[in-house]
């Protein structure tokens, strides 16, 4: 067994599929998944499974950021803004008259 594992690789791991999961935590757990794979990625005595755990994390960690990129844009499109008619609806309402 490997004793010189680092936490990291698999807190980043948790967090990206956490935040895959979540929609409004989604673009900040992915950052934090993508930033903590990067540093354990760094670590030059990092083991096979830890490599293998921070990589996907970041992957993971990307998949939220790609989602709200890709389909907020395609959303507004589709659905337009909200528009009220104003005009309308203070016709609408008859005057209080004393």
């Amino acid at each position: 067994m490997n004793k010189n594992r680092n936490p990291l690789a698999l807190v980043a791991f948790i967090v990206g599929l956490i935040g895959s999961l979540i929609p409004l935590l989604g673009i900040v757990l992915g950052l934090v998944a993508i930033v903590l794979g990067a540093i354990a990625l760094r670590d030059k005595e990092i083991g096979k499974n830890d490599k293998v755990f921070s990589i996907i994390g970041i992957v993971v960690g990307l998949v939220p950021i790609f989602w709200v990129l890709w389909f907020t844009p395609v959303s507004m499109e589709t659905t337009g803004p909200v528009e009220i008619n104003v005009v309308e609806i203070n016709q609408s309402v008859e005057p209080l008259t004393p």
